[in-house]
């Protein structure tokens, strides 16, 4: 992906102990799937630093990093809305 290109959705292949399934949309939503079947929507993350996400080596140490308690985010096991 050329840096700074304008995304529309794209799913991130995690390869982590942590995180099942990761769909990032260009309106700033981030959606993790957890192993442990929870479910995130991470608000207003910037298309930067998921490309800086698909880059990491550890996806799980990025997430905890620089995304977790960062962010605004809806626990979706309130939600009816499933990751796509």
């Amino acid at each position: 992906m050329e840096k700074g290109a304008k995304m529309g959705k794209i799913t991130i292949q995690c390869n982590s102990s942590a995180i099942l399934r990761a769909e990032y949309y260009s309106d700033g939503k981030l959606f993790l799937q957890m192993f442990d079947k929870s479910q995130y929507c991470y608000h207003d993350v910037p298309q930067e630093l998921i490309e800086e996400f698909i880059r990491a080596d550890s996806k799980g140490g990025f997430f905890n990093r620089y995304i977790r308690n960062c962010f605004t985010y809806t626990d979706m096991r309130n939600e009816t809305t499933e990751i796509r």
